[in-house]
């Protein structure tokens, strides 16, 4: 028997070896999947469409039908369909057991593997606030539809989670509202910009046997927006604010043009250190229990917005 085992929404699965054709997010280019003349993907991304060769139902469509598309002349629409037999997908919540009903469409590129029928990713260095998109679902039973963004990083043997971000819905909806996600980021990782983006758009839940076929999603115009500032990133961004001395021995003052309740210290492990009131728009910090070394700070307004943000160094 045939058997494909592939992990759906792990960040860490493979490594990039071959990148697709940079994803069309609003859905107005496609493209034939391998094997076929009539079947397509939309241009950049990657679908078991591909496995129609073995069985598998067409699931990914172009849409075109009132009130679809949101935006352009094309939407697209991701239904759940029932495996084949012969093909086992392994469920990434539960080792134990494989998926049997599935609808979903992935950045990437499909390729004709019995171990790995789509690779993830495309080349993404930006740390994005927001993913943005249109969206209405109509479920089956008590299914539930979501769209699901990674930003991530090569590190040396494995793949590091920059910032994550989930959408998800069980509402039915015939026409399109418009939903964004805003990304998480990872503390640890303060220093690093990703280097891929993975978005996943699926029909159905995947805590197995929660999907239903007939399950379908339909979605248009993704886009990202916003940033979060990285350490890389910080210089000459934000100029509000003083620092003095830095680098610094027994203290650290702050002084902000803007109006600034709390500062937050973190190493560069990306571990945060402390936070503290800030007082007629000042702080000053004595730094006898910080090691020698480079420090990262946010300053947050009433509102809990950063609204300043730098680095500073201990020198002793």
């Amino acid at each position: 028997m045939k058997k494909i085992i592939l992990s759906i929404l792990t960040s860490t699965l493979i490594s990039l070896n071959g990148f697709s054709q940079a994803p069309d997010f609003g859905f107005e280019t496609w493209a034939n999947v391998p094997f076929s003349t009539t079947v397509q993907d939309p241009v950049g991304w990657a679908s078991f469409n591909v496995l129609g060769i073995s069985g598998m139902p067409q699931s990914v469509f172009k849409d075109t039908a009132a009130p679809s598309p949101f935006a352009g002349t094309t939407s697209v629409k991701v239904v759940t369909g029932k495996l084949p037999a012969s093909v086992l997908i392994e469920n990434p919540f539960n080792t134990t057991e494989n998926l049997d009903t599935v609808g979903l469409l992935v950045v990437g590129k499909t390729q004709l593997s019995t171990t790995a029928p789509v690779l993830f990713g495309y080349p993404y260095t930006t740390r994005s606030a927001n993913l943005s998109f249109a969206s209405m679902y109509q479920p089956v039973g008590n299914d539930s539809g979501f769209v699901v963004a990674f930003l991530t990083k090569w590190n040396v043997n494995h793949r590091d989670t920059i910032a994550r971000g989930i959408y998800s819905t069980g509402a039915n909806a015939s026409t399109y509202t418009s939903n964004s996600i805003s990304m998480n980021y990872n503390p640890a990782f303060a220093f690093v910009n990703p280097d891929t983006q993975r978005v996943y758009i699926s029909s159905s839940v995947y805590l197995h046997p929660g999907a239903k076929m007939g399950s379908a999603i339909f979605v248009d115009a993704l886009q990202w927006s916003g940033l979060v500032i990285g350490t890389n990133d910080i210089d000459g961004i934000f100029n509000k604010v003083s620092i003095y001395p830095n680098p610094a021995n027994t203290s650290v003052s702050f002084k902000s043009d803007l109006a600034a309740e709390r500062i937050e210290i973190i190493d560069i492990t990306g571990r945060i250190i402390d936070s503290y009131q800030m007082n007629d728009n000042q702080l000053t910090i004595h730094t006898n229990h910080l090691a020698p070394g480079i420090y990262v700070y946010n300053m947050y307004n009433e509102q809990k917005m950063i609204i300043g943000r730098g680095k500073f160094e201990i020198s002793k």
